[in-house]
């Protein structure tokens, strides 16, 4: 093994071992790598140069990711009673106007997918909200939110379709899910619902009530 490709390994153990550890030692090989670059960028070799840049450039993203999935993960648990509940009335609503054989199922079609796909890293809004809940969320909010679905719809580029839904496809619990770009910072726009290599592990999908009620 050349010494280029020995290196390029180790450096992707490294990354390896470094993201699935968490934020703080992501922080940590950011400071490390920002201190070498500011000491000795005018003596580096320019492979070594290129290579801690686009080093520390991946790092910063894995950190904005991790960043993401947390805030992910406060969400799910505080709004997973009420995206259970909504997502089982959008469905049912959904079987139901098609059993009617209505004209226009669009409305049904729309709140199915608002339910399933509503982004995981910001605050839920009620599709079908209670007095509280229209008070502390105004119509607005909830009216960006289905033009924004509507749009990732009309594009295809929503995680979860009708189709998935009504085959039971969940969302993976460890993905950040859908991005919408005009509601979060722009330095974090870089960062897809696509997980970058070696941070996601692939699951099977779990199908039963319970794993639908903790997503």
């Amino acid at each position: 093994m050349s010494t280029k490709s020995f290196r390029s390994s180790n450096n992707r153990q490294d990354l390896e071992s470094i993201i699935n550890s968490g934020s703080n030692k992501i922080k940590r090989k950011i400071r490390d790598i920002e201190r070498l670059l500011a000491k000795k960028k005018d003596s580096l070799p320019d492979t070594i140069l290129i290579e801690k840049e686009r080093y520390l450039k991946t790092l910063h993203l894995e950190l904005k990711h991790n960043e993401l999935k947390q805030k992910a993960q406060k969400y799910s648990k505080k709004y997973h009673m009420i995206r259970f509940f909504e997502k089982k009335k959008a469905l049912k609503n959904y079987k139901k106007a098609v059993k009617q054989n209505k004209e226009d199922i669009k409305k049904e079609q729309l709140e199915l997918l608002y339910a399933y796909n509503f982004p995981k890293c910001e605050k839920y809004v009620a599709l079908y909200p209670s007095t509280e809940e229209k008070e502390s969320a105004p119509p607005k909010d909830r009216l960006f939110y289905l033009n924004a679905i509507e749009d990732h719809w009309k594009n295809n580029t929503l995680p979860l379709s009708i189709s998935d839904v009504m085959n039971g496809k969940k969302n993976n619990r460890d993905e950040i899910g859908l991005l919408i770009k005009e509601n979060i910072p722009e330095d974090l726009q870089d960062v897809e619902q696509q997980p970058t290599e070696n941070i996601e592990k692939s699951t099977e999908d779990q199908n039963s009530d319970e794993d639908d009620f903790f997503e």
